[in-house]
């Protein structure tokens, strides 16, 4: 949610949705049912869309933790509201690499110009997987970009690093909710990173 503007999604797996609803200058709210396009292999809407979804000022960014060409590699779909206030698809993103069942998407976060992904069943630079989370930043020429490979520096197999990730400024959180520790198993920990300014 934010301001005058929220999204609302169901994740099913064959069938998920989202609407943006806005309130207009009488008090009441209107929707728009978002569509995708484009790199969808599934149908209208593709498995997973909606799983999760941020919204900043007139982008707004969705989730869809199944889709793409390596099994269940997972995709984030970017959207921007036009000036007839139609929201329409402008980017794609999905797991670099030849890896599957990294499940991209499963949580994002958004703050301006700088969003982040995650990808709990993502592997690190050695094949452990450990869970992953990419940063994007989105350039002078209004193109997403990722900008770095977030990694737990102590990571193990299984630890579901990116299950859920926070985004306010400079400061990046991801969880890893399936870490283990002294002898206790899926304890959790969450992880903080300084990534830059996310209002540019």
């Amino acid at each position: 949610i934010e301001g005058d503007r929220f999204i609302a999604c169901g994740d099913q797996t064959n069938a998920a949705r989202c609407i943006v609803y806005e309130r207009d200058g009488a008090g009441g709210w209107t929707e728009f049912w978002l569509t995708t396009v484009e790199n969808n292999p599934y149908g209208e809407h593709p498995r997973g869309f909606g799983a999760s979804a941020a919204i900043s000022g007139d982008t707004l960014m969705v989730g869809a933790y199944y889709t793409q060409s390596n099994p269940d590699s997972g995709g984030v779909y970017v959207f921007e509201r036009g000036s007839d206030g139609v929201w329409n698809e402008s980017q794609y993103f999905t797991i670099p690499g030849d890896y599957d069942n990294e499940t991209l998407g499963y949580s994002l976060a958004l703050d301006g110009d700088m969003a982040l992904f995650g990808a709990m069943d993502g592997r690190n630079e050695s094949g452990t997987k450990t869970g992953v989370a990419y940063l994007f930043k989105r350039g002078d020429d209004g193109l997403w970009a990722e900008s770095a490979k977030l990694v737990p520096s102590n990571g193990n197999h299984d630890d579901k690093f990116g299950r859920e990730v926070a985004l306010d400024g400079a400061i990046a959180l991801v969880a890893a909710h399936g870490t283990d520790e002294d002898g206790w198993s899926n304890v959790g920990r969450v992880y903080s990173y300084s990534v830059g300014c996310g209002n540019g």
